[in-house]
C-alpha cells in the first residue's frame, strides 16, 4: 500500500492536487485517471455531508500509513487456498477490534475510535467502491462485521469486545487470543470443502473476517 502521485486532468486543478495524495494499494499501483477520478467526483458527495469530526481528530494526531500496512503483510500466509484482494476496510476493523480491549485504555478514548473508525470506513468503502476493489464478498463481510458486531455488540463474530474479559492480560497476550478463534473459524471452512477449490466470492462472510484478523495478529509479534 502507497502513495502514488498520478496525473489528473489538465483542466482541474482540483483534481490534480488531490490526485497527488491517493493512496492505493500495491496491486493498483497501474490504476489509470480514470479511476482517480472516479474515486475524487465520488467525494463531492462528503462535500454536503457532516463533516468526520472524529476521524478528522484521530488523523491530527497520526504520522502516516504504515500501521494497516505494517500489521496486514503479505508476509504472513493466508490459511485459504485462494488469495483475496486487499483492501482498507477488513485490516482497520480488525486492529480496531484488538485496540479497544487493550487495557489502561479510558472508556472515553475507545468510544472516541470507535466512532472515528465508523466515519473512516465510510470513506474506504467509497474507495472500494469505485476501484472495483476488493470485490463485493470483502466489502460484504467488513461491513457486516462492523454494523452487526463490533460497533452496537462490542463482539468480533462470537467473541467480546468488553474489556472485563481481558483483565490481567498484556497487549501481547490480547493480541495472541484472537489467533484461535480465527483459525479455528477457516479451518473448519477448509475441512468442510472436502479439498475442493471454493471460488472466493462464495466464501462465507465469517471466513473472509476471520482470515483478515488471523493475518492481523500473527504479524503482531514481529512488530512489538
Amino acid at each position: 500500500m502507497l502513495s502514488t502521485p498520478l496525473a489528473a486532468s489538465s483542466g482541474d486543478d482540483t483534481d490534480e492536487d488531490l490526485s497527488n495524495h491517493v493512496l492505493l494499494p500495491e496491486d493498483d499501483v497501474l490504476s489509470t485517471k480514470y479511476s482517480v477520478k472516479r474515486i475524487l467526483d465520488s467525494m463531492n458527495i462528503f462535500q454536503i455531508a457532516e463533516p468526520p469530526h472524529n476521524l478528522l481528530k484521530l488523523l491530527e494526531k497520526s504520522i502516516g500509513f504504515e500501521g494497516v500496512e505494517t500489521f496486514d503483510t503479505d508476509q504472513i500466509q493466508s490459511l485459504l487456498p485462494v488469495e483475496l484482494k486487499n483492501s482498507w476496510s477488513l485490516p482497520i476493523i480488525s486492529l480496531t477490534c484488538i485496540s479497544i480491549v487493550i487495557p489502561n485504555i479510558d472508556e472515553e478514548v475507545v468510544d472516541n475510535l470507535l466512532k472515528s473508525v465508523d466515519e473512516c470506513l465510510y470513506f474506504t468503502g467509497e474507495v472500494e467502491r469505485c476501484l472495483n476493489k476488493p470485490s463485493l464478498y470483502i466489502r460484504r463481510a467488513g461491513s457486516i462485521l462492523w454494523l452487526n458486531y463490533v460497533k452496537d455488540n462490542r463482539k468480533w463474530l462470537d467473541t467480546t469486545l468488553r474489556k472485563s474479559a481481558y483483565e490481567g492480560k498484556t497487549p501481547t497476550g490480547i493480541v495472541k487470543s484472537f489467533t484461535p478463534t480465527a483459525e479455528d473459524v477457516v479451518t473448519k471452512f477448509n475441512r468442510g470443502t472436502n479439498g475442493e477449490p471454493v471460488e472466493k466470492e462464495k466464501l462465507p462472510w465469517k471466513v473472509t473476517a476471520a482470515n483478515s484478523m488471523y493475518r492481523i495478529a500473527k504479524s503482531y509479534p514481529a512488530y512489538v
